[in-house]
């Protein structure tokens, strides 16, 4: 029958039949059905592929549903045992991006994905032996019932089964022989090796549960590499590499850090830290907020100049005005951009700071010493102290 269509009506050649090109017909064919409802999916098989239906099954498959038709193509291409299935899921092995630009739980996910569209196959392997069994049990006679009644089992010392070491053709077998395939496979070996660990310390008895802990591994690599990231582990430098690999200034490629980077801590210069082009403007201060009647503030000084300290814990950071920079005579520092609201309700974008020593005589009942760093705004403002200053000043308590 030929359907007048619209569109290319695919068509399912027995020649270089696989479970990929199968599941790419079947996409194929829902697409041609939207189109065309009443279609049958025997309608797009070759003549190849139509005979070899029904003379490896012995089926009509004029008379047969589209899903029946789907499961005996799925039968033909599976495997024909379970070792056979096992040799097929030991080829399939995680792929390792060696530019780190796909994270750990999306090359999993992919793994499991291709391991599971051949490990699903047991499923139709399992159907044809119970079809096989029920065959050869009603074909059998009483009469072979009663001479293997009398036939004596018996098992020599040291012979008789382990539980523990079930039958590779078993059920049981099958599934502890993949789940051990399944992370033979994993990559890299440092990942592996902690899945291995993992799944000794869970033991999950199904594959789902393994495939599960597998996620939870690789999602929690994923977040020890953002970590190390972060503090200058294995990091690609945010600025644009010259032909000598250079990581210092002067292209000194064996110049270390004098100081920790200041934006994070690691071991590395300032301008190559990694977490620098993704934070963007800080998150806004609203100086506004802080400066009304009802505002807390608290007697401090830098060296010989006495002021009064804004106390605001709704800012993230500290900030001063350029009068009090002037007034302290130290050394200002370039900073990534900050937005902050001022007084009169506009915002501007501030990229210069400067690292004071304060100390806060009426804070905690006692003289606190501590140093901060303060952002510059431009006008007249008291020093504001943000929660960065405060959590120092807590630490410094508990000391």
């Amino acid at each position: 029958m030929v359907l007048p269509t619209p569109i290319e009506q695919p068509s399912i050649p027995l020649a270089g039949l696989s479970a990929d090109s199968w599941r790419a017909a079947k996409r194929s064919f829902r697409k041609f059905q939207v189109y065309y409802p009443e279609a049958k999916i025997s309608l797009f098989l070759d003549d190849d592929l139509y005979n070899a239906l029904e003379l490896q099954f012995d089926a009509d498959l004029d008379t047969l549903t589209d899903e029946e038709v789907g499961h005996l193509i799925e039968r033909l291409i599976a495997p024909r045992d379970l070792l056979s299935l096992k040799e097929r899921l030991d080829k399939i092995v995680c792929a390792v991006d060696a530019t780190h630009k796909k994270s750990r739980i999306v090359l999993v996910r992919d793994y499991i994905h291709r391991f599971n569209e051949v490990f699903n196959l047991h499923t139709v392997l399992q159907r044809d032996d119970d079809n096989d069994s029920d065959s050869e049990s009603d074909s059998s006679s009483d009469s072979d019932y009663e001479e293997a009644a009398i036939v004596p089992v018996r098992h020599v010392d040291g012979d008789a089964p382990d539980d523990d070491d079930p039958d590779p053709q078993s059920p049981s077998g099958f599934l502890k022989d993949c789940m051990r395939i399944f992370t033979d496979n994993l990559r890299p070996k440092p990942f592996k090796e902690v899945m291995k660990f993992k799944k000794a310390e869970r033991k999950p008895t199904a594959m789902d549960d393994l495939q599960r802990l597998a996620l939870r591994v690789a999602k929690r690599d994923d977040n020890a590499r953002e970590e190390a990231l972060r503090y200058g582990y294995y990091a690609q430098s945010s600025t644009p590499a010259n032909n000598n690999g250079n990581t210092g200034p002067s292209g000194d490629n064996t110049r270390q850090p004098a100081r920790p980077c200041r934006h994070c801590q690691g071991n590395h210069f300032d301008r190559d830290c990694p977490s620098r082009q993704s934070r963007g403007p800080q998150t806004q201060v609203n100086f506004a907020k802080s400066r009304g009647a009802d505002a807390l503030k608290v007697p401090a000084s830098c060296g010989t100049s006495h002021f009064q300290a804004i106390i605001d814990t709704g800012a993230a950071i500290s900030c001063t005005s350029d009068r009090y920079a002037k007034i302290w005579q130290l050394p200002r520092t370039s900073i990534d951009p900050v937005s902050v609201t001022l007084a009169d309700g506009s915002s501007i974008t501030v990229n210069q700071a400067v690292d004071a020593p304060i100390l806060f005589t009426g804070l905690a009942g006692f003289p606190v010493a501590v140093s901060v760093r303060f952002i510059i705004l431009p006008g007249r403002q008291c020093p504001l102290i943000g929660c960065d200053t405060l959590r120092d000043l807590e630490r410094k308590k508990e000391i």
